[in-house]
């Protein structure tokens, strides 16, 4: 009997086992928490005494060394351009180094270790042809010998046995460890002895994109095909190449040799493992959970399962680092409380500071879920649709940064978002008088604040003020009046399709047609009847300018000096745009016109980015906390937009009346000239005036429009307008019909 117990109990003891480490059957907390756990690696960067890794081209890794070459830029009274090679150990103890003070137009690109310890690289030559009309350039390669310090022994020219190929580029080098070196091209594989003697070449009859030397000798070429994306294996000991081998997951991101795994994969979010034929890769690395704050990765190279050496760049630095990174035991990683921030496209910048949050706080872990990853080639709306699916689960990130392809108001009438007022107003608040207000009173519905936006651009229609200073903003009536006043020969807009037009006015001015809270549409009036009228005068394609001439093309960019072309529709990002409109573009002052809209004032804020919190976080304060620091001085005054903060704008417009200027390596401030070309002719910038700069900050603080996205509306509008513009169906035929799907669209209030 107490045999019989003995054995239950180790029974259940292995079920237990079982149960936490496979990871399979637990709750999805249980998962995640498992996942995150595993995708954790220790960081140690190596410093390289004496060399510059931002100079450094191409990196291997043999014999607990690490081989570099790359180009020194050097500027004085002459400026000069020497490549070099560097050897150095694990330690970061230089071991060898050696510029090729050569001629400057040649350069080594990727090299690799032949079996003799010697270096072979492909060299590139830019030479300069001279004829009697033109210079044009030729480009040579060469596989150059070199000794394992980087002098050169021996050259030839890459592909001349092959002259009947029509195009040859050499891409990357292996060598087989057997006394052989094998270059791919853009189309096949050659390869030479070690004594620089052609042996062979295998065309291949797709394009070739990237190559691996897999751990097994075997060679990945990955293709692109008619098929899509393809992989052919070539059995270098037998000179075998395989048929083409479907990629399951389409490969996007730069591949490496992996250990465990064929291929390890540099993606955005971090590190994965993949093995050729199937459908999925699995997560290696996270970069935030490991808060690695790596912004890309440049090389990578596996030691074994558990690590790795990585020559990648810094997102907060802006600077290229050499480290080895461990797998950190999943039994050694603090628990902590897990919060996310997802988003359609999560920029760098803020995954650097979801790093620094993390670093600095033992508690709490932000996550980062970027959706964006989901997309493919074929189709873009895989992250959108993944978003839309986790957020009807209910699993909506804690943060989410908003995108203006989002269907907000189908958020809002869900409640997801949290209102942001209590907080801005709360103990740990910001104080709203140094902030413009007007910009959390756009993003402010029935008195509450669910999005919060740090910076932001100007989506406006400009145009010369002594053509069109008499308007301060306008409707559409108002809008085509000026139209008709227009004469024949001035175009309206330069170069702009109509489905352009169409998406900019109703992203901006939706509202003079749409109102949302009443779910009516008017697209059955007078004025959107002459607003069709207007868009069939405008191209469904651009116009080809690419046989224009000099005379031709500088005419082109004259147009708004001359008057040919009355408006503008722009982006605007910063003071400097103004200041390049005015003196450069336009030659003279201007006027923010906006789009059309029911209360004349058309310019509108692009939230490029926009936080909100959801409602079901159990730790709003620690998302709060988060997203507040981006709207902090220290924050605020680096942004190169217009920033919401007051002092920070102050402090812009103020050196917009300045000459630009920079720092230079003893801190000394030095001013430099700034110029617009407008084709063959400089334009010098002087600094915005007094009163340029109060334009700009009157029409900033006057905003309270927003754009938003009606592509829905926009596509009934493209679908049902077609017969109108290939003059089969009056404008208000289709206008009546307009109508009824976009009502129809809405539904009915109650």
């Amino acid at each position: 009997m107490k045999q019989k117990q003995l054995v239950s109990r180790l029974e259940c003891l292995l079920l237990v086992l079982i149960f936490l480490f496979s990871g399979c059957g637990n709750t999805p907390e249980q998962q995640d928490d498992y996942a995150f756990k595993n995708s954790v690696y220790r960081e140690e960067e190596i410093v390289l005494k004496g060399l510059d890794l931002d100079a450094v081209s191409n990196m291997i890794y043999t014999g607990e060394r690490f081989y570099f070459n790359g180009t020194l830029y050097t500027i004085g009274k002459e400026a000069e351009a020497n490549s070099f090679y560097a050897v150095y150990d694990t330690e970061g103890k230089q071991i060898s180094y050696r510029e090729l003070l050569g001629t400057p137009e040649e350069s080594d690109g990727k090299f690799a270790l032949g079996s003799n310890g010697d270096i072979y690289a492909i060299t590139t030559r830019t030479v300069e042809e001279e004829d009697v009309e033109d210079h044009y350039y030729t480009v040579e390669q060469y596989l150059v010998h070199r000794s394992n310090d980087g002098t050169e022994i021996s050259r030839t020219p890459i592909g001349q046995e092959e002259a009947e190929q029509d195009y040859l580029y050499a891409n990357a080098i292996f060598a087989d460890g057997a006394g052989k070196v094998e270059i791919v091209t853009n189309s096949g594989v050659l390869e030479y002895d070690e004594e620089l003697n052609y042996l062979r070449y295998d065309n291949i009859t797709e394009e070739i994109i990237d190559a691996v030397l897999l751990q097994d000798g075997t060679l990945a070429l990955i293709c692109y095909s008619q098929d899509g994306q393809v992989i052919r294996k070539v059995d270098l000991k037998n000179n075998e190449i395989s048929e083409p081998i479907v990629v399951n997951r389409e490969i996007r991101d730069v591949s490496y040799s992996g250990k465990g795994y064929h291929l390890l994969i540099s993606g955005q979010a971090g590190i994965s493992g993949y093995n050729i034929g199937d459908s999925e890769e699995s997560e290696i690395m996270n970069f935030v959970n490991s808060n690695a704050d790596i912004s890309a990765i440049y090389n990578l190279i596996s030691i074994n399962n558990m690590e790795f050496y990585s020559r990648y760049f810094g997102n907060t630095d802006q600077t290229t680092h050499l480290s080895k990174f461990t797998k950190v035991d999943p039994a050694d990683v603090k628990d902590t409380i897990k919060l996310t921030l997802g988003g359609l496209l999560i920029n760098p910048e803020i995954k650097s500071y979801v790093v620094d949050f993390n670093k600095s706080n033992e508690k709490y872990h932000i996550q980062v879920q970027d959706y964006n990853l989901y997309n493919t080639l074929e189709d873009n709306t895989l992250g959108l649709a993944s978003l839309n699916a986790d957020i009807e689960a209910g699993q909506v990130p804690d943060i989410l940064i908003m995108d203006s392809g989002m269907p907000i108001d189908s958020y809002m009438e869900k409640g997801i978002f949290e209102d942001l007022n209590p907080y801005l107003d709360g103990k740990n608040g910001i104080d709203r008088s140094r902030y413009l207000q007007n910009i959390f009173d756009a993003y402010t519905i029935n008195g509450k604040l669910y999005q919060l936006v740090p910076y932001f651009d100007v989506s406006t229609v400009i145009g010369k003020s002594s053509l069109v200073g008499g308007y301060t903003g306008w409707n559409m009536d108002k809008f085509m009046e000026v139209l008709a006043e227009t004469p024949v020969e001035t175009k309206v807009f330069s170069n702009v399709l109509r489905v352009d037009v169409l998406n900019r006015f109703l992203s901006v001015s939706g509202g003079e047609f749409l109102d949302k809270e009443a779910n009516t549409c008017s697209f059955n009036t007078e004025s959107f009847i002459s607003f069709l009228h207007f868009l069939k005068t405008l191209p469904d394609l651009y116009q080809d300018t690419t046989d224009y001439n000099d005379d031709e093309w500088n005419h082109m960019l004259q147009q708004y000096r001359n008057n040919e072309t009355l408006l503008q529709m722009v982006y605007m990002l910063n003071f400097t745009d103004c200041g390049e409109w005015i003196q450069g573009m336009f030659g003279e002052p201007i006027t923010f016109l906006g789009f059309p809209s029911k209360e004349s004032s058309g310019s509108a804020i692009e939230a490029e980015v926009s936080f909100t919190i959801s409602s079901k976080s159990k730790e709003k304060d620690v998302a709060w906390e988060f997203i507040k620091y981006f709207m902090e001085d220290d924050y605020q005054k680096t942004v190169t937009m217009f920033p919401v903060n007051l002092p920070a704008l102050q402090t812009m417009s103020q050196k917009a009346m300045e000459k630009p200027s920079y720092t230079d390596e003893y801190g000394n401030r030095v001013e430099y000239e700034n110029s617009y070309w407008l084709g063959e002719s400089e334009i010098m910038l002087e600094p915005m005036s007094q009163e340029e700069v109060d334009s700009v900050m009157e029409m900033l603080g006057s905003l309270h429009q927003t754009v938003q996205n009606n592509d829905a509306v926009v596509s009934i509008i493209t679908e049902e307008a077609a017969p109108f513009f290939a003059g089969e169906k009056s404008a208000e035929e289709v206008a009546q019909m307009i109508q009824s799907r976009v009502q129809l669209l809405l539904g009915d209030k109650d």
